[in-house]
């Protein structure tokens, strides 16, 4: 029982460090995309 909650938490973080990295990563391809097509 009590491992089930710490591994759900470790999967919660994880899950949640891979989101915000994607979004950094999107923000900069769409900010890089942006200064392309502006010149």
């Amino acid at each position: 029982m009590f491992q089930n909650i710490i591994i759900r938490q470790f999967i919660v973080e994880d899950l949640l460090i891979i989101f915000s990295r994607m979004k950094d990563i999107f923000f900069q391809a769409c900010f890089l995309y942006a200064k392309s097509i502006l010149g």
